[in-house]
């Protein structure tokens, strides 16, 4: 290994390293804490950069808006507090790959809805949602045999199709079950409604309107999807599904399906 002067300092919550011109700080509760001061312990300064890569990534990917500080998620400046955030802390306090939950925040917080904000994230964990590697999430909807729309019969969501109104043409009334907006479902749920075809969609959270009081929490309203794929409603979805190879990662030497749970996770088959 080199001799490469490297300067830092540690103290009892945090190592700051001089990277660049510029100071890293690395608190104890970030999951690259222990990475850093075994990399400065050992001189190695390839693994330095790998350790402070992993330590800042999260700045990086959400254009400086997320960061963790002490423990503590902030986004642009300001603590959070919810579901969301605690199962982004463990993921990283457990080093389980927490980048889809945290683009997956920058994303909601784009959402103007404060009950969309507050509640999204526990209708997904209900509804067992799965969330995707860019911050997105995915549900199902049925349709009828000609792509169209149940309702109105107007909508084509042919595969590959974005379906879009604008925002104020969707109630936001949660207490209204069945209103005027583009629905979005569970499996369970969706598999229930009628006879007609199971479609995929894929929803940015940002453009989440409102989910409904009831219903247990399995179904919403949004103002755009993306229709992704069509399945045969009998399948178990985590395993055969086309979801599980187009839209996330593979990690096929522990043998995972390439889908991640909605706390980012990826979903192991037996």
């Amino acid at each position: 290994m080199s001799k490469k002067k490297v300067n830092y300092i540690i103290t009892k919550d945090q190592i700051v390293v001089y990277r660049a011109g510029k100071p890293v700080v690395v608190p104890n509760t970030n999951t690259a804490y222990n990475l850093v001061k075994a990399a400065l312990r050992n001189n190695d300064w390839s693994a330095l950069a790998a350790a402070l890569d992993k330590a800042t990534h999260i700045k990086k990917y959400t254009q400086g808006k997320v960061e963790v500080q002490h423990g503590h998620v902030m986004y642009n400046g300001q603590e959070l507090h919810s579901t969301l955030v605690d199962r982004i802390l463990k993921c990283m306090e457990e080093d389980f790959d927490a980048e889809p939950l945290i683009l997956f925040l920058s994303n909601l917080m784009q959402n103007p809805s404060a009950s969309s904000v507050r509640e999204l994230y526990d209708f997904l964990e209900a509804g067992k949602f799965p969330i995707t590697e860019d911050g997105c999430f995915l549900a199902w909807k049925k349709v009828r045999d000609n792509y169209k729309d149940c309702h109105t019969g107007t909508f084509d969501n042919s595969v590959g199709a974005v379906l879009e109104m604008e925002r104020n043409s969707v109630d936001d009334n949660r207490d209204k079950t069945c209103s005027y907006g583009f629905h979005i479902a569970s499996f369970d749920y969706a598999k229930s409604f009628q006879t007609g075809k199971m479609l995929v969609v894929k929803i940015n959270p940002k453009d989440v309107v409102s989910v409904p009081s009831d219903h247990n929490n399995e179904k919403c309203r949004v103002c755009k999807y993306k229709v992704v794929d069509e399945v045969n409603e009998g399948r178990d979805v985590l395993q055969d599904s086309p979801i599980n190879t187009k839209y996330s990662s593979p990690v096929n030497k522990h043998n995972y399906h390439n889908v991640r749970d909605s706390y980012g996770r990826f979903v192991q088959s037996n």
